[in-house]
């Protein structure tokens, strides 16, 4: 029997601080495995050349690979700058 909580993918995903730039979650990577993703959350993403502005939030997100989510696995909201 196949686990329903298993995924076939699972992505990070952000959030620019100005939703203006960026309406709604955009994908940054696909890995297999939440055990992949998770520790992307911690990494710093703010000069990958994919970002459509300054990063407000990212995330790790199950899916099936018919595009259907199972689950958002764990949000990391990112600290706006000083300024």
């Amino acid at each position: 029997m196949i686990d329903p909580k298993r995924p076939d993918l699972v992505r990070l995903e952000y959030i620019t601080v100005n939703p203006e730039l960026s309406r709604g979650w955009r994908t940054l990577r696909v890995v297999e495995t939440p055990e992949q993703c998770l520790p992307l959350l911690a990494q710093n993403h703010a000069r990958d050349p994919g970002l459509a502005g300054p990063l407000g939030a990212l995330r790790c997100v199950a899916y099936r690979k018919d595009g259907e989510m199972i689950e958002v696995l764990q949000t990391r909201r990112i600290a706006a700058p000083a300024g």
